[in-house]
């Protein structure tokens, strides 16, 4: 569930506004609808629609260690993935959370 940021954003501003506020994380803009921040193990999406600006959080499937988890639930099955990623899910979730409010309160101020 993502977060709804109050103020009206255009993407190019909010992009140069995250860049500037996290010069050392990897900020990336994906499509004309969409900004990726990737923060290690996390990320958070920045997707910009018709009724509004959202932030979601989830894992970064760029991440080694998350990719390898992937790929180890593929070969291991369905079953490997609906136990690999929800544990994962868990154990990374008050990140995720605290991230993608970061990013939210930097965009609402």
């Amino acid at each position: 569930m993502g977060l709804k940021v109050d103020s009206t954003l255009d993407i190019d501003s909010t992009l140069l506004l995250l860049q500037e506020k996290y010069p050392d994380l990897k900020i990336k803009k994906s499509g004309k609808r969409a900004i990726i921040i990737l923060n290690g193990k996390i990320a958070a999406v920045v997707k910009f629609r018709k009724k509004g600006t959202t932030v979601h959080g989830d894992l970064n499937l760029n991440d080694a260690m998350n990719m390898t988890f992937f790929v180890l639930g593929v070969v291991f099955g369905i079953i490997g993935l609906l136990i690999l990623f929800p544990v994962l899910w868990i154990s990374l979730n008050k990140k995720i959370k605290s991230f993608k409010t970061e990013v939210y309160n930097v965009l609402n101020n």
